[in-house]
């Protein structure tokens, strides 16, 4: 005999659950993206370390748009150090930041998706628990 009581706080149980899950969804597409960022100052860290002075390059914009550019230091790099405080260091220096930084994201990526698998099973399992006890709670209304 199912508790109608019981019933109710698995339901909100499973409703708190759906939130959470989006919540872990919407953190680990921010993650992706700030693991995208760190990609592409990679990429143009690297690029831009062996060119010369006065080279003209094209420099990611966003939005799938470049900008013509010319180089005026390939040596050093502005790097952010949090609440919009950057210094300026080598490039070598900067690249160990940049995948230092990289390699804590991909961790913390790891994590939600783990977590994010463990609790979208958790809530299969619960959604079929209450589809039954709802069956049998119809079942028991039927009978009185």
């Amino acid at each position: 005999m199912v508790d109608e009581n019981e019933f109710r706080e698995k339901m909100g149980k499973f409703e708190n659950m759906g939130s959470q899950i989006e919540s872990l969804g919407e953190q680990l597409d921010y993650v992706k993206g700030i693991i995208d960022e760190h990609n592409e100052a990679e990429k143009l860290t690297d690029r831009f370390k062996d060119q010369d002075e006065d080279t003209e390059v094209l420099v990611p914009a966003g939005a799938n748009s470049h900008i013509y550019c010319k180089v005026g230091r390939s040596d050093k790099v502005l790097i952010g150090l949090g609440s919009k405080i950057s210094a300026e260091t080598d490039v070598e220096t900067a690249a160990d930041i940049i995948e230092r930084r990289k390699k804590d994201l991909m961790s913390t990526k790891t994590e939600l998706e783990s977590g994010l698998n463990n609790l979208e099973q958790e809530y299969k399992e619960l959604g079929e628990a209450l589809q039954k006890e709802y069956q049998e709670l119809q079942m028991q209304g039927q009978q009185e």
